[in-house]
């Protein structure tokens, strides 16, 4: 938890936010992202709590397209302690979190999960 607690401040400091990307403040950290992304980090944290998984957010940014500039999407990182098979859990956690979300959405969301 300390991790999210450094994070806010960086966080707060942007500034120039793209259109459709709002703050919104969750749990004890401060994110910020669009209704899309806010869907796929809300099912992620949703169900890293069900399974009662540690996890802090590191980063969420947005990344540009190097060859189309006019094309972006956010990138949401959180660390999480896993004890078992990382990959298996991973996959799983990040299915549910674009589960039902339309395929053109999606792509503008990379949800990367790395243990710690």
């Amino acid at each position: 938890m300390a991790d999210a607690k450094a994070n806010i401040g960086k966080m707060e400091e942007i500034n120039d936010l793209p259109r459709n990307v709002k703050p919104l403040k969750r749990n004890e950290y401060t994110v910020i992202y669009d209704d899309v992304a806010t869907t796929i980090f809300s099912k992620a944290s949703q169900m890293l709590t069900k399974r009662s998984i540690p996890f802090s957010v590191d980063d969420i940014k947005e990344e540009r397209d190097a060859e189309d500039d006019s094309w972006g999407y956010t990138v949401i990182k959180i660390k999480v302690e896993v004890k078992e098979d990382f990959n298996r859990i991973s996959d799983e956690i990040i299915s549910y979190a674009y589960a039902d979300i339309d395929p053109n959405d999606a792509t503008k969301v990379l949800l990367v999960l790395e243990n710690v």
